[in-house]
Formats: structure tokens, C-alpha cells, sequence
């Protein structure tokens, strides 16, 4: 076999490789995100499949809600902001804010690494954090936010 051959089947190789390998799994904002695009949706079944077993019987409990009702049940949640801090291997806080009916609400998810995939959890009530300590996360992000503005616009007035 020739060079040129040589080089043509590696290629072949190298990039079926590539082409075959899995997906990364989705980080923890990744999954808090479509986790409550597929509640919006009463996609209660995919909604399961990212949720841990607590979670899991939430979801079940908003499917029995939803049953027989009539009319578009659907929604669409905006997040107006969204900041995921890992504790550890297998723990993720998602702090959140939306707008609802014109009112700023934040909070948060809970998700658990389960192997390679984060699932959203919904903790004991003694795990929830308070809504106290869900600001104090969110103004953390919002001044480390506004820090790197400030040097980003510092950065370009300099370079002018």
C-alpha cells in the first residue's frame, strides 16, 4: 500500500471516529433548562428521564394535575438570568430569575449527578435553601457579572 493510500484510509479512520463519538453530556444549566422546557410542554416523560426519583414523583404529581383539562396548558418560562455552581462531583445549584405576571422571582434547582448525567432533583424541604441565601448566590454572580464588564469595557477604551 502506498503513502498516499496510507494517509487516505487514516483520514477515513480519524474522521469516523470523530463523526461516531457520543455527544458531551450536557452540563447542569443545560439540563435545568430543558428540564422546564419539557414541563412547559407537558412533556412529562422527558421531563422523568432528567429528573432524579423525588423529582421523578413531581413531575408525576403535575401530570395528574394536567389530566382532563382542557385547553393549551402549555407555557414558556423566560430566564431572565441563570447561574449554575457546582459543590463537589455530584452537586449543582442552578440559581434563577424570571418574570412572572410582571413580578421578579428567583430561586433555584437542585440538580445530582447520576454517573455522567446531571438529573434535577427536588430536596428534602430541610435541603431547600432559604430564599435568603438563593439572593446572596444571585447578587455573588451579579457582582462578579458587573466586575467583568466594568474590565471588559476598561479593555476596550484602552485599545482605542
Amino acid at each position: 500500500m502506498s503513502i498516499k493510500s496510507c494517509s487516505f484510509v487514516f483520514s477515513v479512520l480519524f474522521f469516523a471516529t470523530i463523526a461516531c463519538s457520543p455527544p458531551p453530556n450536557p452540563g447542569p444549566e443545560a439540563v435545568a433548562r430543558q428540564w422546564q422546557a419539557f414541563v412547559d410542554k407537558n412533556q412529562f416523560d422527558e421531563a422523568r428521564k432528567l429528573s432524579t426519583p423525588r423529582a421523578q414523583e413531581m413531575v408525576s404529581l403535575m401530570e395528574r394535575l394536567f389530566q382532563g383539562e382542557e385547553g393549551d396548558l402549555t407555557s414558556s418560562t423566560l430566564f431572565k438570568s441563570m447561574n449554575c455552581a457546582e459543590k463537589g462531583d455530584s452537586l449543582a445549584i442552578c440559581t434563577y430569575q424570571i418574570i412572572d405576571e410582571e413580578e421578579l422571582i428567583v430561586d433555584s434547582f437542585t440538580l445530582i449527578k447520576d454517573g455522567s448525567n446531571w438529573l434535577v432533583d427536588i430536596p428534602e424541604e430541610e435541603d431547600i435553601m432559604e430564599e435568603e441565601d438563593v439572593e446572596k448566590l444571585f447578587n455573588e454572580f451579579e457582582e462578579i457579572l458587573n466586575k467583568a464588564l466594568e474590565e471588559e469595557e476598561g479593555k476596550t477604551i484602552e485599545s482605542k
